[in-house]
């Protein structure tokens, strides 16, 4: 898998960081982002209740979840064989922040 990263702050506490995973061209790897994903987020239950549950997000790619608590966390979304990673920082607010991941991960898909 390929990874590119970007970090954008603000002279305020906020902030965003942005990861995109695609798959290698090369190969080299075992596991697509596809695959990945798809163990990220598609575990037996009995795995699951030892994890912060992951929140199923609509209408993002083909399939988006939001990770985290009410301190901190990352909007995750699927297209392809390809995923984003979307995280906002300065937000108090989990909902709020949710809605700022989905809208940038929105753009941003349009993008790739």
């Amino acid at each position: 898998m390929l990874t590119s990263q970007c970090f954008f702050g603000t002279s305020t506490a906020r902030s965003v960081s942005l990861t995109v995973t695609r798959a290698n061209p090369a190969g080299g790897s075992t596991l697509s982002p596809r695959a990945y994903r798809r163990q990220q987020f598609h575990r037996d239950e009995h795995e699951k209740e030892r994890d912060t549950e992951a929140r199923l997000i609509a209408g993002v790619g083909e399939e988006a979840y939001w990770t985290g608590n009410r301190f901190a966390g990352a909007l995750y979304a699927l297209r392809g064989d390809m995923f984003l990673r979307i995280s906002v920082g300065g937000i108090r607010d989990e909902q709020a922040r949710i809605a700022t991941a989905k809208a940038m991960a929105l753009a941003a898909l349009k993008r790739l």
